[in-house]
């Protein structure tokens, strides 16, 4: 878009800038302030021929200008051109216009999503694994044997982006003769959608299907049935999401 938007402010700033003013040159521990002197002119914007209003969600837009770049909010952006899909994640410091995957007509591996809790050295993504039929998974999420944690969780940002997550869950190769079970539990916002109890020797590898429509944070848990040592390696194998 060659006009002169050229740049963009979160929503708050031109909030905050309500008239031609400098702002003082401040140091913050979330950012840096830089003394700037912004033009109101009336402006309007207009986008794919539509006037965009006066205000986005009770948000005045309030356009203006800094050394000949006009500034809007992105919300506005995110409203006119996005339908209306605008999001601030605080942790990266990300503006998120439209989608936050980069294309919605495409599947996606669990490794490429963001993940709320950090991987540990039990719990890990790869890129493929041997099951207890000797058969190789791809695209795996592993939760390996230990004996010190019973159980084990990983929370992925869906953003109401996906309607189905479909996949593969096993005993590891290394577990196939472990007595011991394991259970994989699938919650979608706190609600429990999908639950496989007994994963132990002798059970074959189960496919799954799950409704994620509407679902913002997918929490994926293996649940171990014998607390103390001995938990069996399992994994999620063939995960797929699907917009």
């Amino acid at each position: 878009m060659k006009n002169r938007i050229q740049g963009m402010v979160i929503g708050f700033l031109a909030a905050v800038i309500l008239s031609s003013v400098i702002v003082p040159s401040i140091a913050s521990v979330t950012g840096t302030y830089r003394q700037v002197t912004v033009m109101y002119d009336n402006i309007k914007v207009v986008a794919n021929g539509r006037l965009i209003d006066e205000s986005v969600a009770g948000i005045p837009i309030n356009p203006f200008m800094i050394n000949g770049v006009t500034y809007i909010p992105a919300r506005a952006i995110g409203e006119a051109l996005c339908d209306g899909v605008t999001s601030w994640d605080d942790s990266t410091k990300t503006l998120y216009l439209g989608s936050r995957y980069f294309n919605a007509n495409r599947t996606y591996k669990l490794s490429e999503l963001k993940y709320h809790t950090a991987l540990g050295s039990n719990l890990r993504h790869v890129n493929e694994a041997r099951d207890s039929t000797d058969t190789f998974q791809k695209d795996c999420l592993l939760r390996d044997t230990e004996s010190i944690v019973p159980n084990r969780y990983i929370d992925y940002s869906l953003n109401k982006e996906f309607s189905r997550i479909e996949g593969t869950y096993f005993l590891q190769y290394g577990s196939r003769d472990s007595t011991r079970k394991c259970d994989l539990k699938i919650w979608g916002d706190g609600v429990l959608l999908y639950t496989f109890e007994g994963m132990t020797a002798g059970v074959p590898p189960i496919s799954f299907s799950v409704d994620v429509r509407g679902v913002e944070t997918l929490k994926i848990g293996f649940e171990h049935r014998h607390h103390g040592s001995g938990a069996p390696g399992v994994g999620l194998g063939n995960v797929t999401l699907f917009p």
